[in-house]
């Protein structure tokens, strides 16, 4: 039985006249209150198809509604002090969508990646994590075509299912190209499966001239920038100076470090006020592990002094205040 189905039984020629039931824990439904006259009946339960009764199963819009054909039902007439029964609904559940997840270079299994589906039009998305021997399953997909894609933390290149590789911002939920996965009430879909490769890596220490960690957070910090200048992640070091990024693409990168008692600098030895140009480029290629980059940086200067405001009693409104104002050798 399936609990909790809606039901709707709409007087034909007059849509307009309908009522609405949930069926019970045993799967059974009464729709009272009816008008004398005929009726489509229709079934709709979450995670079942939908169908209309004597005739179709129902599609879905682009917004994932449910859809009926009410000109392919058969009537159920309703009368004054007469309960109609019989009108009873056998409906397939909707299936699931599985795979497994692995290395792409080894074909070894990849736990603790997230599987998502999607469907274009913005309407539906499910997730499962892959578990230890890499396979994941999403329940109860609704039979149409859907988008399907990996999200990780593992330092590997997601992709959109057949095979797209992500940018460094992970995978679209709707936009770019994609292998759909079509999907019927006829049963199970398997082999959807994920060979992802492992991102390259960017890691080093930032340090002062001292040689101890700098501190940069939280008003700072280590950033990526794409080769074109493209702000693309900031992290903030470890009380050692010690950072690093995985999951990289292929590509070009600039590494900048700025923070609040620091002179921004961008590798290799690139002081920098103000946005930083140049440095050295870093070419990375894919699964490419590059540490070493490190950075050391001035900190500023400090003037330190003592001001003290001599009045009498009374005679600054506010309490005794002071300005310090400092000027470069050119007046500014």
């Amino acid at each position: 039985p399936i609990a909790n189905g809606y039901v709707s039984a709409k007087m034909m020629g007059d849509p307009n006249n309908s009522r609405y039931t949930n069926s019970d824990a045993n799967g059974r439904y009464v729709v009272t209150q009816l008008q004398p006259g005929n009726y489509v009946v229709s079934a709709s339960p979450s995670y079942y198809e939908a169908k209309v009764w004597g005739g179709d199963t129902c599609t879905y819009t682009a917004d994932c509604f449910t859809q009926c054909n009410d000109a392919s039902a058969t009537p159920v007439t309703a009368a004054v002090g007469v309960t109609t029964s019989g009108i009873d609904f056998t409906l397939r559940p909707f299936p699931s969508i599985s795979g497994l997840v692995t290395k792409e270079e080894d074909g070894a299994p990849l736990p603790g990646v997230i599987v998502r589906n999607t469907i274009p039009g913005f309407c539906l998305s499910t997730w499962d994590e892959s578990d230890g021997a890499g396979t994941y399953r999403l329940e109860s997909a609704q039979p149409r075509e859907h988008r399907l894609f990996s999200s990780n933390a593992l330092g590997r290149i997601d992709e959109v299912y057949d095979g797209f590789s992500c940018g460094i911002d992970g995978c679209s939920w709707y936009s770019g190209p994609y292998t759909p996965v079509p999907v019927t009430l006829d049963g199970p879909i398997d082999g959807i499966n994920f060979a992802l490769s492992r991102g390259a890596s960017i890691q080093g220490v930032v340090r002062d001239v001292q040689g101890q960690g700098a501190v940069l957070c939280p008003n700072g910090g280590v950033e990526l920038y794409s080769g074109t200048g493209m702000w693309l992640r900031g992290t903030c070091p470890a009380a050692d100076g010690s950072y690093h990024w995985d999951g990289l693409p292929a590509g070009t990168y600039f590494v900048e470090a700025s923070g609040t008692a620091f002179v921004d600098e961008r590798f290799d030895g690139v002081p920098c006020e103000g946005g930083c140009d140049g440095g050295t480029p870093l070419e990375l290629a894919l699964g490419e592990q590059r540490g070493g980059i490190d950075l050391t940086l001035d900190r500023y200067g400090r003037i330190f002094g003592t001001v003290q405001v001599q009045a009498e009693p009374n005679t600054l409104c506010e309490g005794p205040t002071a300005e310090v104002d400092l000027w470069d050798s050119g007046g500014n």
